[in-house]
């Protein structure tokens, strides 16, 4: 199928609608949704779609990075005013924003789920350890820490010094 601005356009507005971005990434709903897409754009008339799951979300890629790529260029680019931007740009500007903003909330909460995954391993291994293991941890930790000084030592070392 050859894609034009209209094809484009059109999926993009169903792409809104349908909102893939809500489901994580590489989960049964978000596929489910980009099949979805596929199965309403087939039953638009005109323009006449023939498309699969993967094809429009391959298309979609493509779009993204096309406009990601011309987006760098403009900013790389000096003394230049850029075109003002089309509907479809700006509907492909959005949806990225959408799935990118997504897909940073989910690295958040794997990377919390991941600390305290971490913290209650310790928390259990610490609980099994005996008493001298516990001693011998404790002995380390408080090892590279230095005595503090009291009022009194410090009085006698400015006294010392005077």
């Amino acid at each position: 199928m050859n894609w034009t601005e209209e094809h484009e356009l059109l999926m993009l507005r169903e792409l809104i609608l349908l909102q893939p971005w809500l489901h994580k990434k590489g989960t049964s709903e978000r596929g489910d949704d980009w099949e979805k897409l596929a199965v309403s754009l087939n039953a638009i008339p005109y323009p006449q779609f023939r498309v699969t799951q993967r094809s429009v979300r391959d298309h979609y890629s493509t779009m993204e990075k096309r406009r990601r790529k011309k987006v760098r260029e403009e900013d790389r680019a000096s003394g230049i005013a850029p075109e003002e931007d089309k509907e479809l740009d700006q509907l492909l500007d959005e949806t990225i924003e959408l799935f990118d903003e997504s897909d940073k909330i989910t690295d958040q909460t794997k990377q919390k789920q991941e600390e305290e995954a971490k913290k209650a391993e310790e928390m259990r291994k610490r609980s099994l350890e005996t008493f001298k293991d516990s001693a011998k941890r404790n002995a380390d930790e408080h090892q590279g820490a230095r005595p503090k000084k009291g009022r009194s030592e410090l009085v006698v070392q400015a006294l010392w010094l005077t």
